[in-house]
């Protein structure tokens, strides 16, 4: 029989998890989501937004240091709220241009109205 006493014994270290790991998911998914709608001058805001906190968040938890998806979320936070104000701007631009009031959009007539053309 043998003995096995005399064999090395190396310990494995336990994989380090990252804190705030399922924060830069969510902001990463806040982030893309809210790219799509950049038309929508609320619906845009409000993703990136969500996102760009989280991964402040997400941040913070990791000791200060971003992780791959929170750096991404961040960038991506960024570039979407960036969208978002130019085409705000742009939009109050053309209604500035044309003379119309920002709300009274929905009021305009139609090409496809009938009595357009009256």
């Amino acid at each position: 029989m043998e003995n096995y006493n005399d064999i090395p014994v190396v310990e494995a270290e336990a994989p380090v998890e990252e804190k705030g790991k399922g924060l830069a998911i969510t902001a990463l998914i806040f982030s893309i989501v809210g790219v799509v709608p950049c038309v929508n001058l609320i619906v845009c805001g409000l993703g990136p937004l969500v996102g760009l906190i989280l991964s402040l968040v997400s941040r913070a938890k990791n000791g200060g240091k971003f992780s791959g998806m929170a750096k991404a979320a961040l960038i991506i936070s960024i570039i979407a709220l960036a969208l978002g104000l130019l085409s705000a701007l742009v939009y109050i631009v053309y209604c500035i241009a044309m003379g119309i009031s920002i709300g009274a959009m929905s009021s305009l007539p139609s090409v496809a109205d009938p009595n357009y053309y009256y």
